[in-house]
């Protein structure tokens, strides 16, 4: 079965594409440019390069896959509004989910910022805009609606706060506690997740292509914390 990641330059992408790997799976790695490859080359993973904001090249890259993961985003730049941002991200989407095999299962790449201060009331201090899990949303929606006109199979997972050896928060966290012999964790009992290894990403990513698991759109987070 192979699986092609869209956007596996990010952090997150990066170590779903090692640890899906490591679980046996073919896992095609696609990047925007060639040097987006150096890096995943060294793993032998076979990386292919597209731009999915481009439907010709997408259509290419992921024409002979069961599985899409859309890790694929584009981050608001200085000379770039709002407006041209979301469109990108749009057509990004859009562009994946036309030109995906018609048996391909979907798997979208979302986040717990869209429950807003419901769910954790520092959550729109995170992330780049307090618009990021809005926008989110509704490119879930786009997903889903598409997915639904071709008849394909699709998931929206909601990732916590994504921690794992190639995330940013948790060489924070190693940071902290480095050349501590104890380490004191209060978290209280029954209080609600927020956070998720890449580990259970990956685990969810296999759940989501067992012909079994119905899809839809899935809170993903570690339980107990």
């Amino acid at each position: 079965m192979k699986i092609a990641i869209v956007g596996a330059n990010s952090p997150v992408a990066t170590e779903l594409c090692l640890l899906l790997q490591a679980k046996q799976r073919e896992v095609i790695p696609v990047v925007r440019n060639v040097f987006g490859t150096a890096f995943l080359n060294q793993f032998s993973l076979k990386c292919r390069v597209a731009d999915a904001n481009n439907e010709e090249e997408i259509k290419k890259a992921i024409s002979d896959v069961d599985a899409v993961v859309i890790a694929a985003y584009k981050w608001p730049e200085m000379a770039m509004s709002p407006k041209e941002t979301w469109c990108i991200n749009r057509k990004i989407v859009e562009n994946i989910v036309k030109n995906a095999p018609q048996n391909a299962v979907v798997i979208y790449l979302s986040t717990i910022k869209i429950f807003s201060k419901k769910l954790d009331p520092s959550i729109q201090k995170i992330g780049f805009r307090p618009q990021y899990g809005k926008e989110k949303k509704q490119l879930e929606k786009i997903v889903e609606t598409k997915c639904k006109k071709r008849k394909q199979k699709c998931f929206a997972l909601r990732l916590g706060h994504v921690y794992g050896n190639n995330q940013k928060t948790t060489k924070r966290v190693l940071e902290l506690v480095a050349g501590k012999s104890k380490i004191s964790l209060a978290v209280p009992e029954g209080r609600i997740s927020n956070i998720v290894h890449t580990v259970t990403v990956a685990e969810a990513i296999l759940k989501c292509i067992n012909p079994q698991v119905k899809p839809g759109k899935y809170t993903v987070v570690n339980q107990p914390q």
